[in-house]
């Protein structure tokens, strides 16, 4: 058998215009969709860094105030006061007809003694216990 001579083949300007625009056509171009889980992390991501950050500031700011009742709470948190004990404390001050519950905390001549007649044996009860928290010597 005798291979014979390659056939050329020509092709017309129109079929050739036609196959180079299918060729770009057809070329893996840049897809956005690969842009869109990194975009929606930025966008996240900056949602929390602002939350946090305006968090912080109202937090500086509500401790740079003069309040009572923040005073309070901070008091209570350094000595690691339940909920319950907190609540013990807020009613000896209304007993005590004291508008700020930080002297309660602070001054232990307001506390009651053991035959006050104005708090129940229950509540006194958990006074001296809040008490022995507040006023035990450190060790």
């Amino acid at each position: 058998m005798r291979i014979e001579e390659p056939v050329s083949i020509s092709l017309s300007n129109v079929e050739a215009v036609m196959m180079n625009e299918a060729a770009l056509h057809d070329k893996p171009g840049f897809d956005y969709s690969t842009l869109l889980l990194p975009a929606i992390g930025l966008v996240a991501l900056s949602g929390i860094i602002w939350a946090a950050w305006h968090y912080w500031r109202r937090r500086q700011k509500l401790m740079s105030t003069n309040d009572p009742s923040n005073l309070f709470n901070e008091l209570c948190n350094a000595h690691s006061l339940s909920w319950s004990e907190r609540r013990a404390l807020l009613k000896l001050a209304e007993l005590r007809k004291i508008s700020n519950p930080c002297l309660v905390i602070l001054d232990a001549g307001l506390w009651p003694d053991d035959h006050d007649s104005l708090v129940g044996q229950r509540f006194n009860n958990k006074l001296c216990q809040i008490r022995r928290t507040l006023f035990a010597p450190a060790q």
